[in-house]
C-alpha cells in the first residue's frame, strides 16, 4: 500500500483479503472429476465442456459480486 506523505493514508480504497474459492465451484469440480472414469471416458464432454462452462459463470458472478461490493 502506498502511503501518501501529506495525509499520511494510504491511497487504496480498501484492503484486499484473500478469500476461500466460492464453496459451489469447488463441488462442480468435485462433481467434474467424479463423472469421468478412466475405464469410461463417455461423459468426458460433459465433464469438460458443460461442467466447466458452469464454473466459469458461477465464479464470474462471485468476481462480480465482489468487484461490485
Amino acid at each position: 500500500m502506498v502511503v501518501s506523505r501529506r495525509t499520511g493514508r494510504g491511497t487504496a480504497s480498501r484492503r484486499s483479503r484473500p478469500r476461500r474459492p466460492p464453496i459451489v465451484v469447488l463441488a462442480l469440480l468435485g462433481y467434474e472429476h467424479a463423472i469421468v472414469r478412466p475405464d469410461d471416458l463417455r461423459r468426458l464432454d460433459a465433464a469438460f465442456f458443460t461442467v466447466n462452462g458452469i464454473i466459469s459463470v458461477v465464479f464470474f458472478v462471485f468476481v462480480a459480486l465482489d468487484v461490485v461490493a
